[in-house]
């Protein structure tokens, strides 16, 4: 929606947008255009102020990021993981791990083992990640089992390596 060229058309187009959102059985929806909130709607049950998981939302949002720090030349897609995290050291380090690079984290293809909850398989992978607290030492010691971009693995904590990886390059923490 291209709000505030045509302020009658946009509030139309606006309207549909939240009737839309209340059609799909979205949460809530926020529009904002210039630093300025332009709309913002909650469906019940929820409502302003209420936490949520949003699960692969944050997915996207790192990976935004991820682009905006590629643009101001602060790290490459093609930078290898490890070299992210000189100061860690990563079990299992075998030469497709030393191969993953921060597009094969983003792509979800870095060959990590990790056994998605949503599978047959009891969710070993999501235990281990809600005991420890610093991700890094949650995945970069984790075995590889397939070789870098070669299959798709979805799981989370993809994101929050790269997330840590971006805060060590930019210097900044995600949310700033």
């Amino acid at each position: 929606v291209d709000v505030g060229v045509h302020p009658q058309r946009d509030a139309r187009a606006l309207a549909a947008l939240v009737e839309y959102g209340g059609n799909a059985q979205m949460d809530s929806l926020v529009v904002a255009r210039n630093g300025k909130l332009v709309a913002e709607a909650y469906y019940a049950p929820f409502r302003r102020g209420m936490k949520h998981r949003i699960n692969s939302a944050t997915k996207a949002v790192v990976a935004l990021l991820a682009g905006v720090a590629s643009s101001q030349g602060l790290l490459q897609p093609t930078d290898p993981v490890l070299g992210l995290f000189p100061d860690r050291t990563a079990a299992n380090a075998d030469a497709r791990k030393q191969a993953m690079t921060l597009q094969h984290l983003l792509d979800m293809t870095s060959g990590i083992e990790w056994i998605e909850p949503l599978s047959d398989r009891p969710p070993d992978s999501m235990i281990a990640m809600e005991r420890r607290a610093d991700c890094e030492q949650c995945i970069l010691p984790r075995p590889m089992v397939h070789p870098p971009g070669s299959r798709l693995n979805h799981h989370p904590l993809t994101a929050h390596l790269t997330s840590a990886g971006l805060s060590r390059c930019t210097g900044e923490a995600p949310p700033d």
